[in-house]
């Protein structure tokens, strides 16, 4: 089971929902990168960019949240 999935009861959730939840939890979604093997790779670029968005420099926090979307994007892939 995704680790996004498991916060969420039923059907999708709203854009409103997953922005709150993924800002609540970004820490652990880091947590979660550097214990998880596909990650390895992205580690420093991941760690860099959640940086850049605790700076609010948003800019240059994308590659993070390319990686939490590809997460999403496959958690409720139907």
């Amino acid at each position: 089971m995704s680790i996004f999935r498991a916060h969420f009861e039923e059907g999708a959730p709203s854009d409103e929902t997953i922005e709150q939840y993924v800002e609540e939890s970004l820490d652990s979604y880091m947590d979660y990168f550097k214990t998880e093997e596909i990650y390895d790779k992205y580690t420093l670029i991941l760690e860099q960019s959640h940086s850049a968005f605790k700076s609010k420099q948003y800019a240059l926090a994308y590659p993070l949240f390319s990686v939490i979307e590809g997460l999403i994007g496959t958690t409720f892939e139907e």
